[in-house]
């Protein structure tokens, strides 16, 4: 016998369980939480749970916004919701996965990447790897 819960549910709701669970039992890398974020919040915009990015709530339904209900549901402060998010949206996903789980997982690496343009963002994720390894010398040109 093995103890276990059945839960009726399509594959949003699947996701979101198992984003979830990650939050609440894993340690999570920063790169880790900001892609969560993201699932999340389409996840939560598509079951219209939350509003669309930007259109925020109004007076009569209050604040519907992902980060109001993250901070609320997970425990976690709003405004590191919203860095969170930031990160996640900014940095092309390819990018984000590349370094997540690396000596790179860092919030000042990703909010370096994030303030990069998109299609500059491999090219930038080699000079910081570059900057970052002992000894390196790494002259910048502007």
């Amino acid at each position: 016998m093995i103890d276990c819960i059945v839960m009726d549910g399509d594959a949003d709701d699947a996701a979101l369980w198992e984003i979830d669970e990650n939050f609440a039992r894993a340690e999570l890398t920063d790169a880790q939480r900001a892609d969560h974020h993201v699932r999340r919040e389409e996840i939560l915009v598509r079951k219209n749970v939350v509003s669309e990015p930007g259109r925020g709530g109004n007076r009569q339904l209050g604040d519907r916004s992902y980060a109001s209900h993250a901070a609320e549901t997970l425990g976690q402060s709003k405004r590191a919701v919203e860095r969170d998010i930031q990160r996640g949206k900014k940095i092309a996903p390819d990018v984000l996965a590349e370094v997540a789980g690396t000596e790179l997982d860092k919030g000042v690496v990703l909010d370096e990447l994030a303030r990069t343009p998109a299609e500059e963002q491999r090219a930038k994720l080699a000079e910081i790897s570059l900057r970052r390894q002992p000894g390196a010398i790494v002259r910048l040109t502007f």
